[in-house]
């Protein structure tokens, strides 16, 4: 059995790895949606380029999002490479943690 205070370090430092994580997701997401961000400029550049390619980059996002799936559901997936999904995104939120500490904004 465990003792008390190796389970209470556990547990923190599973709560400080889920708040990096969501910190990281939440980071990503922003930097993506917020106004004049990465999606907009993205698309606001293959627009002004041609709108037909914006509309061939949509029927490609679906095609790879149908296919994807497909083989996606069929990955066996073990513990391994979802904890280097989670410290992923945890990496991320520290590095918008210490940008969000250094400079005020994501």
């Amino acid at each position: 059995m465990a003792s008390p205070v190796k389970s209470l370090l556990h547990l923190l430092f599973d709560v400080i790895l889920f708040a990096f994580m969501l910190l990281g997701v939440a980071g990503i997401v922003f930097k993506f949606i917020m106004p004049e961000g990465l999606l907009s400029q993205g698309w606001d550049l293959i627009w002004n380029k041609n709108p037909t390619y914006s509309l061939l980059l949509l029927l490609g996002v679906v095609v790879v999002f149908v296919f994807g799936k497909g083989w996606l559901d069929n990955l066996n997936l073990k513990d391994k490479p979802g904890n280097f999904i989670a410290y992923a995104w945890a990496l991320l939120g520290v590095y918008f943690a210490a940008k969000l500490a250094l400079h005020g904004t994501l």
